[in-house]
């Protein structure tokens, strides 16, 4: 703990910032009710600055501030009224006060502050260290049903006197406050994409708003978003920047406003604009948008894209290459890649320079497989034969979807039918090869071990980004993936029971379900039951164990099927 620092005989001169008005007042509001009081009462910070996070969502001024008043204090506090960013000091005062045990009031010259833009006001605490102070208060972020609104965490502390608070702990409140007047003209600026809201200053892009512009080729396409200014004020709404709508940031090049709105929107008005993504190089591209406006700090937010590009390395991508590679007759030829965040696979494609066949049919197809300590596993799904490709490339839809998870391998394969394969390569990286005659199945689990070769083809797994926001489901059998939509059981993830005998004969398999997903986010199982078994033989399968309806993320919940064969041979669900 520092050293107190004395304020008795201190004098400071007021600094206060005082605009023209701008229109008449509204009412008066603040950020605690007056039926808050302290719910306890500490003496652990002797001259330390604490305070509360506030943001406007109108225009207007503050005309005093307030504090709960502490029975055993007296003498004198320093109050200090901070803009955030740019931080900026706009007023400081004196004030003694103490011994009232009540809400108490303190009038200032009118401070004249800004719509959508974070401040802070702070009361230190006197030398003796006592202060009021209601824990969990700022658990969740809130408003006041009017113009004032506040973060999580938004009571704040420092122990140095002077310094803005930013310290916050047990999302505490320490009771002090402001009286806020609201301009009654005025105008409220908003953005929204694909109709939902997005809050200025958001910095996590999302596919259900449109600020996620998804995976998109390199070179040679592009993504195209709309979004909507929309004016909820009484007042006109300008976008005095030339021109209305820019992009900053570190991959600011890749995004360009496709058509700008007007610059001046009426009380209700909407106004339309839009943003094209075409991305320059592989991998992440962001970009902040930024709106200029008269109704406050300026309106930023992020976005997002990913370029599809780079080798066997990566999910995504559609890069050239000049490099052509002949596979020989009867090879699986495969790259081991790292999805760069959780995604949903949709298609592969693949570029073919030549493929030919005595017979007349040549056919090709791809897949997508599980890794299993640095090798190929599980396929997860293929895709149909492509049929007599020439020169060019292809996009190959998967059979079924295909979720992966962020930092976790996995391979794509291809496999072909004909005398002659040739496919464009890139020159980096690394593939592996096997040796399966052309058949219809795909072998599983897959052996790459016969060969490797520099280079990566140019084959690509495409999809969306998926999940990144919400419960992301998992399950495992004997601590191994089991991925969702898989046709093929396996004793090493339990799907495979094994043999059982006829005559009064059970096997039990206990499967796991994991949320990976958001931090905030529970996964919900909404069947009624859970878990249900479907197919030619269900009846052999009975759920004995149900699974728990809701899995808080970063937890598990398990569930057991029984079999008990009623018939000879190979029974599925």
């Amino acid at each position: 703990m520092n050293t107190p620092h004395k304020l008795s005989g201190l004098s400071l001169m007021p600094i206060v910032l005082i605009l023209p008005a701008l229109a008449c007042l509204g009412a008066q509001e603040s950020i605690f009710p007056d039926s808050v009081g302290p719910a306890a009462e500490y003496y652990d910070a002797p001259s330390w600055e604490l305070g509360t996070i506030f943001r406007p969502t109108a225009p207007g001024q503050i005309t005093q501030v307030r504090v709960w008043s502490l029975s055993d204090e007296s003498s004198n506090h320093v109050v200090s009224i901070w803009q955030n960013s740019p931080e900026t000091l706009l007023f400081r005062t004196n004030w003694s006060f103490g011994g009232d045990n009540a809400w108490i009031a303190l009038p200032i010259p009118p401070l004249r502050v800004l719509a959508n833009a974070d401040y802070t006001v702070s009361i230190t605490t006197t030398a003796a260290g006592m202060y009021p102070a209601n824990s969990d208060y700022f658990d969740l972020a809130g408003d006041d049903g009017q113009y004032l609104s506040w973060p999580q965490g938004a009571g704040v502390f420092s122990d140095t006197v002077g310094n803005r608070p930013t310290g916050s702990f047990g999302n505490s409140a320490y009771l002090r406050d402001i009286v806020f007047e609201a301009d009654s003209v005025f105008p409220v600026i908003g953005v929204l994409g694909n109709g939902q809201a997005i809050p200025s200053g958001d910095v996590a892009p999302s596919l259900s708003d449109g600020t996620q512009f998804g995976g998109v080729s390199l070179g040679d396409s592009s993504q195209i978003e709309t979004f909507t200014v929309h004016n909820s004020g009484t007042a006109n709404l300008v976008l005095p920047g030339v021109p209305p709508v820019v992009v900053t940031g570190p991959q600011a090049g890749d995004f360009t406003v496709h058509s700008q709105p007007a610059s001046s929107l009426s009380p209700g008005e909407n106004a339309a604009f839009t943003i094209q993504f075409a991305p320059s190089g592989p991998g992440f591209r962001n970009a902040t948008v930024t709106l200029t406006n008269n109704a406050g700090s300026p309106y930023q937010f992020a976005v997002e894209g990913i370029g599809m590009g780079g080798g066997g390395y990566t999910v995504l991508g559609d890069q050239s290459a000049v490099t052509v590679q002949t596979i020989p007759v009867g090879q699986i030829n495969g790259s081991r890649f790292e999805a760069m965040r959780n995604m949903r696979l949709t298609q592969m494609r693949v570029r073919v320079a030549q493929m030919s066949s005595a017979s007349g049919s040549a056919v090709l197809k791809a897949a997508v497989y599980s890794d299993k300590d640095g090798a190929p596993d599980q396929l997860l799904s293929g895709t149909s034969e492509l049929s007599n490709p020439t020169n060019g490339w292809y996009s190959l839809p998967l059979t079924q979807a295909v979720n992966v998870l962020v930092a976790s391998n996995y391979w794509l394969v291809v496999w072909a039918s004909a005398d002659v394969v040739a496919l464009y390569a890139d020159s980096a990286g690394q593939q592996q090869f096997g040796y399966y005659p052309y058949d219809v199945t795909w072998p599983q689990p897959l052996n790459l071990t016969d060969g490797a070769t520099d280079g990566t083809l140019c084959l690509y797994a495409e999809g969306t980004p998926a999940g990144d926001s919400g419960p992301e489901m998992e399950v495992q059998g004997g601590g191994q993936w089991v991925p969702s939509g898989a046709t093929n059981a396996t004793p090493a993830n339990g799907t495979d029971f094994g043999s059982c005998s006829l005559y009064g004969g059970t096997l039990s398999q206990t499967f796991t379900i994991l949320n990976i997903g958001a931090q905030s986010a529970s996964l919900a199982l909404t069947g009624a039951p859970a878990a249900t078994v479907t197919g030619p033989d269900a009846a052999d399968f009975v759920i004995t164990n149900q699974p728990a309806s809701t899995v808080t993320p970063g937890s598990s919940t398990t569930f057991t099927i029984t079999f008990t064969p009623s018939a000879a041979g190979i029974r599925s669900g």
